[in-house]
């Protein structure tokens, strides 16, 4: 089979590999990194995932399905803590040594390499902050306010192909042909296994949870909401006091969160989540990110900044509405989604927004000025792409410092709009609404925003959604609409129960 090499071959490719990158002062302080990249047959990165030995995981799918990601593993950590977050990720990435060689070039050179995943939380501190339930439990107790992964192994499938990338650090001690043997024949054993179950069960539907809790397998309703939802009275007078705001001009736009917690009956099976998700959610960015028994797991249809080369994406994602029983309905809210004036002007604050913060960036940038409306299975937005050319190459992290965190997750003006959640959300966000993604070293790479996600622990699933709040907002429409966003992991937890 094409690119399964033998463990001779695999123990050869990394003795030249470790050979090029042993002269150097870096391996004596244990922070040289090799990595060998390789074409191999067409193998699902939700199976490499899927490897449950592995405690630290993630797995990426981007809307089109073009670009999927599997990584396991740890060989490198990346972790920062507060306003200076940003600044200290992009200062550790500068300083990784890392030699590696592609044994086949693919066309797409941001897979040629070793990927880094990871993210940021929503604000310094939030995975710090005992904030969920009276039990002042941690729920973000994995999950810095960064941390990026560089994986031992990563399986990406583009453009028709795919390719595994190995990657290990070199201590200077180990003679180089015993790390070549180790490495090569872990190479080998993890192809073996994964050519092995594809070949007898490709992606399987799992069940989420192998249990029948009734109190847990609801169809979503007001009623299965109700046994969980809590200070809904609370909710509904932040949201008037913010449309009050910007009615009085104190503030243009409030993002304003809430959650539900979920109990688990029993451990949730990711990959047979991961596996609903996808079929569900086609047009939506697919994550999960573990670190332990802990996943941050999501389906956001948003995108935070795409960086190849010189050229830069991102998308204006606001304004929002329910999706209709049958296609007339769902073409009369289209319409008034369109002509409503509360939502295009929430659109409106995000895509300027977003021009203002790319414009030092890029030499030039386009975005249409009436939006279009995307339709996702639950819920309709107005959208606007976002594409710019940037006048040098430019690392992702800067650029997402520089669009985080957007008027559609915060508000605008943003200080202000982050005062107001601070006083208003009685839960720290955590990861929800924050960056998440993959990048390379040298800094290209695509970040989501952070939500339609759960953060899922052994013993519950805790949902996140927010609602933008402007002059005209109403309660009850607001808690529509963050249960039909709850929903979109909430479904999906529940399809897996027998």
């Amino acid at each position: 089979m094409r690119g399964v090499h033998t463990a001779a071959t695999d123990e050869a490719m990394w003795l030249d590999l470790l050979q090029q990158a042993a002269p150097s002062e870096e391996v004596e302080k244990g922070r040289r990194y090799v990595s060998l990249t390789t074409r191999v047959s067409a193998i699902d990165p939700l199976a490499l995932f899927g490897e449950s030995t592995w405690e630290n995981r993630f797995y990426w799918a981007d809307p089109l399905r073009r670009f999927e990601v599997g990584a396991i593993g740890t060989v490198r950590l990346i972790t920062a803590a507060g306003a200076e977050r940003f600044a200290q990720v992009r200062k550790e990435l500068q300083e990784l040594e890392i030699t590696h060689r592609a044994a086949q070039e693919p066309d797409d050179a941001r897979i040629a390499g070793p990927l880094l995943y990871g993210g940021f939380s929503f604000a310094p501190g939030d995975a710090a902050q005992p904030s969920v339930g009276a039990d002042k439990v941690l729920p973000w107790r994995a999950f810095p306010d960064a941390l990026f992964t560089l994986p031992q192994f990563t399986l990406v499938r583009s453009g028709g192909g795919t390719w595994l990338t190995q990657t290990a650090s070199l201590d200077g001690k180990t003679s180089l042909s015993e790390v070549a043997h180790r490495l090569g024949a872990e190479r080998t054993r993890l192809l073996s296994r994964l050519v092995s179950a594809a070949s007898e069960a490709p992606r399987p539907l799992a069940s989420t949870v192998a249990s029948s809790s009734s109190n847990f397998k609801v169809a979503w309703s007001e009623t299965a909401f109700s046994q969980h939802e809590h200070d809904l009275a609370a909710w509904s007078g932040s949201v008037e006091q913010l449309a009050q705001a910007a009615r009085a001009g104190t503030v243009d736009k409030t993002v304003l969160a809430r959650h539900v917690r979920i109990p688990m009956p029993s451990p949730c099976d990711l990959s047979g989540l991961i596996n609903r998700l996808e079929q569900e959610h086609k047009e939506s960015y697919i994550f999960a990110v573990v670190r332990g028994g802990d996943a941050f797991v999501g389906a956001t249809p948003e995108r935070l900044i795409d960086v190849d080369g010189e050229s830069v994406r991102t998308v204006a994602l606001a304004g929002s509405t329910r999706r209709g029983a049958h296609p007339g309905e769902d073409e009369r809210l289209a319409t008034e989604l369109l002509n409503s004036a509360k939502d295009r002007r929430e659109h409106e604050i995000v895509r300027r927004w977003l021009n203002e913060r790319l414009g030092p960036w890029c030499v030039t940038i386009d975005a249409d000025e009436t939006p279009d409306v995307l339709r996702f299975p639950t819920v309709q937005h107005l959208c606007t792409p976002v594409e710019g050319v940037l006048k040098r190459r430019t690392h992702i992290v800067d650029l997402v410092e520089a669009l985080h965190p957007t008027p559609a997750v915060g508000g605008y003006p943003l200080n202000k709009a982050l005062a107001l959640i601070a006083r208003h959300e009685p839960v720290s966000r955590g990861w929800y609404a924050g960056p998440i993604g993959w990048l390379t070293p040298q800094g290209s790479g695509e970040m989501a925003v952070g939500i339609r996600s759960a953060l899922i622990t052994p013993e519950e699933a805790v949902l996140y959604a927010g609602c933008g709040i402007v002059d005209g907002s109403a309660p009850d429409r607001e808690l529509e609409e963050s249960r039909i966003k709850l929903n979109v992991i909430l479904d999906s937890l529940v399809r897996g129960v027998r």
